[in-house]
């Protein structure tokens, strides 16, 4: 409060006014400040009164003020000193702890020109090498999981908001399945994954439409080094299906590396948890199927065909060889495989056809000897079906049914031929010519009137060639299973996991039930106490009540601490006082020590600006006092009613006195003396009290 100033005038100015008006009223008197006489004296006297009156009438305000203050019953507050926090630091990491007492002194100079001040440590404080690389906040309401800081910021922890939204949500809920060849889909084709729940149950109509729908979750599938969205998703509950459609125009399927597996993939996006946690199942088949598709290559007698194409030249021979390639259904292993074709058949004079053999003339000869030869049709009796096995070509299983296809008369109509096997499962790629490729292949073993000599050759024509495949029951499984929820990986596989009975549920929520802050450290927190200063820029958390647990290498347990921020309310000290058994644990993908700060209460509504705002956090701190703590000081005096401390130049704003008593006491005498006063006892080897000091109040 600003008191005005009454006294507007003081004695020079009065005296300026006294000399004005005497002029007027007096003239014949002049006054004379140097050499006063009677009338200059009477003024001065009169000036100084009067500026005596003012000054006290002008404290009237203030008097005034100070007899309310005292009627509402407020006092000056005592004295004490300046207060703060101190943080301490290693050398360096590799450094050990060390143990900070309390009472240890500090010094501070504010400015250069400044003296140095005092402070004392109030707590002891153990100075851990252990850091704060980590800290994450989960927001269960938002699904939501928050990386406050990371060891890589290099920077003190903080500037975030306490248990809100604060960053990017790295929380992420997908489901990767993997194979080698099921996924391959080159052009256009569909994908099937068929689910079962325990018992041979199909999962829930909702949760299988849910899974098709573009607003609950995303279905792709690996395209090198990116993943690209089916052109269209559709479910069948009533058969549990998930129908994934490739588009003729999107970009092949092609293998992927993920966690070190290298493979086809197919990467489930969940965009609504509530809705697909209850997704749940026993047992997951996966099959695919494509539209008839041209080989890739065909080669017949060492060039590429096309087309119409004789497979083994127009003048065959034995061991000729055609070959089939086709990436997308040649790598389909164990799945049925069809290569169909169309199929007629030429006749090819040999070089010798028409052409009269040359005799051998004798004297005398036979009539048969002049008897033309007969037209003989050179044609395929046999050929072998193959495939290359990474070593050498092998026969294809059951393909003997097979072996007379391009047997045929040469008046046979075209007709459609189609071979069908099973896919072997060694079946590799090989290069052959120039081009490396999955193939088989067909070799002549036999040929029939091959060395005639007025023969024509039956030569097939092929012509539509066509690769299809189809799975049977029982349909494969993925062959891995990757699973994210929550920043946690899961790498399953589900021949064993569902061979043992198990359920997989691929997204699952959040564990924490309200939102909390995890703090990871660097190092294990060996010894105690280890004080957590934290500096709050704004807000209250209005009354939450907070629990701080630590992991164990096992579950979270309650942490023995002592909270100096009464919830977050005010800045203050954390206060970790021991727990003998905490381990380290890999949480949020990273190997830390752990604890963790969540609420238990419920929040009253208020607005954003008051919510707590955590500035930084610093470790190994503690408050810090100005002032210091001095020895002991043992002095005399007379006996008197009032006593005095000899202070010297010091300034004490704290101090005990102990009185030592000269007479003797008993132990009666002692004990009544303890129950009015506090007192201490001296005493010698054999136990008798030597001095007694009692504290003087």
């Amino acid at each position: 409060m600003k008191i005005p100033d009454m006294n507007e005038k003081n004695t020079r100015a009065f005296l300026d006014k006294v000399r004005e008006r005497a002029s007027s009223y007096t003239p014949e008197w002049r006054m004379d400040l140097e050499n006063p006489d009677g009338g200059t004296a009477l003024a001065l006297l009169f000036a100084g009164m009067y500026e005596d009156t003012l000054k006290k009438y002008a404290q009237l305000p203030r008097k005034s003020m100070l007899d309310f203050f005292n009627c509402v019953g407020t006092a000056l507050a005592p004295a004490r000193p300046a207060g703060g926090y101190a943080v301490f630091g290693l050398v360096n990491q590799e450094a050990d702890g060390t143990e900070i007492r309390r009472g240890t002194g500090l010094l501070a100079r504010p400015e250069e020109d400044q003296e140095e001040i005092i402070f004392e440590t109030r707590n002891d404080v153990y100075v851990t090498p252990s850091r704060i690389c980590d800290m994450v906040q989960v927001i269960p309401e938002k699904d939501g999981i928050y990386r406050i800081h990371r060891e890589e910021d290099q920077k003190v922890p903080g500037n975030f908001p306490l248990f809100e939204e604060y960053g990017e949500n790295v929380q992420e809920h997908t489901l990767y399945l993997a194979h080698n060849h099921v996924f391959y889909v080159k052009r256009s084709g569909s994908i099937r994954l068929t689910f079962r729940k325990s018992r041979n149950r199909e999962p829930d109509a909702a949760v299988l439409r849910a899974l098709a729908d573009p607003e609950s979750a995303s279905v792709e599938y690996s395209a090198g080094e990116r993943f690209e969205p089916f052109a269209k998703v559709e479910a069948e509950p009533e058969t549990g299906e998930l129908i994934l459609h490739k588009g003729e125009n999107q970009p092949v399927t092609e293998k992927c590396e993920l966690d070190g597996t290298y493979a086809f993939w197919i990467r489930i996006r969940c965009r609504n948890v509530s809705l697909l946690s209850e997704l749940e199942f026993a047992d997951i088949r996966v099959t695919s199927q494509t539209e008839r598709s041209v080989p890739d290559v065909t080669l017949a007698g060492g060039i590429e065909q096309r087309g119409e194409y004789r497979p083994f030249g127009e003048q065959m021979g034995l061991y000729e060889e055609v070959y089939f390639s086709s990436e997308q259904a040649l790598s389909q292993k164990n799945a049925q495989i069809t290569l169909s074709f169309r199929m007629n058949f030429l006749r090819i004079p040999s070089e010798t056809y028409g052409q009269d053999r040359k005799r051998d003339w004798k004297l005398i000869m036979k009539r048969t000897d002049f008897i033309p030869d007969p037209e003989y049709d050179i044609g395929i009796d046999e050929v072998i079906w193959e495939y290359y096995n990474g070593n050498d070509w092998r026969k294809l299983p059951e393909s003997d049914r097979y072996s007379k296809v391009f047997r045929a008369a040469s008046d046979q109509l075209e007709r459609k031929t189609e071979i069908t096997f099973n896919c072997p499962g060694d079946l590799t790629p090989v290069l052959v010519g120039a081009v490396e490729g999955r193939y088989i292949r067909a070799r002549i073993l036999k040929m029939n009137n091959l060395y005639r000599w007025n023969g024509q050759y039956i030569t097939p024509v092929l012509r539509d060639t066509g690769f299809e495949y189809r799975y049977h029951e029982p349909f494969p499984m993925p062959e891995l299973i990757e699973r994210l929820n929550n920043m946690r990986s899961d790498r399953i596989y589900p021949e064993d996991l569902f061979r043992a009975g198990k359920d997989l549920k691929p997204f699952v929520p959040l564990e924490e039930e309200s939102e909390t802050l995890y703090i990871g450290f660097d190092q294990p927190l060996r010894q105690w106490p280890i004080r957590i200063f934290f500096k709050l820029r704004s807000g209250s958390q209005n009354g939450n009540l907070l629990r701080y647990e630590y992991y164990n290498g096992k579950t979270w347990k309650a942490l023995n601490m002592i909270d100096g921020t009464e919830g977050f309310g005010r800045i203050g000290i954390v206060t970790l006082l021991g727990n003998s058994d905490f381990m380290p644990g890999i949480l949020w993908e990273k190997e830390r020590f752990w604890i963790r700060i969540r609420k238990t209460g419920d929040e009253r509504n208020t607005e954003a600006s008051q919510r707590t705002m955590i500035q930084e956090i610093w470790m190994n701190a503690t408050e810090i006092t100005a002032e210091e703590t001095m020895d002991q000081e043992v002095f005399s005096i007379e006996a008197t009613k009032k006593c005095c401390v000899p202070s010297g130049s010091r300034k004490y704003y704290k101090a005990e006195v102990w009185v030592q008593e000269h007479r003797e006491y008993s132990e009666e005498q002692l004990a009544k003396l303890r129950q009015d006063y506090e007192i201490r006892t001296e005493k010698t080897e054999d136990g008798t009290v030597r001095h007694v000091w009692i504290r003087w109040e």
